[in-house]
């Protein structure tokens, strides 16, 4: 189950667990935070997926069971940030709904990929 530090926040700037990771979390707040530029020059992060990738989502109240953990991992593909935006401005309006989670299907390299 999804914890959020207040209802008050916008979804975009609130912290979520689903659950906690195991430390120390690639990708996570405190890695980005003591990122370096010498760190930055042997960085991998995951690929993203051109525009258009994305073909459907649902929002959610009940967490996916494709879901395992809110991570990243620099092998696995991420949704083109153009492809975001639909979701982040529908994500926005059902917050107060409950609906926190997100399931979606993306094409990459001729694959669908689901999230």
């Amino acid at each position: 189950m999804a914890s959020v530090t207040s209802p008050s926040l916008s979804p975009l700037t609130s912290v979520h667990s689903t659950p906690a990771p195991a430390l120390p979390t690639k990708f996570s707040e405190d890695y980005f935070r003591d990122l370096t530029f010498r760190d930055c020059l042997g960085l991998q992060l995951p690929p993203s997926a051109p525009a258009g990738s994305l073909r459907c989502w649902i929002l959610t109240a009940e967490e996916s069971v494709v879901s395992e953990l809110p991570t990243v991992g620099s092998d696995e593909v991420v949704p083109h940030s153009d492809d975001l935006q639909a979701i982040m401005r529908q994500y926005d309006a059902e917050w107060n709904a409950g609906k926190r989670f997100v399931s979606l299907q993306l094409v990459y390299d001729g694959k669908s990929i689901f999230r």
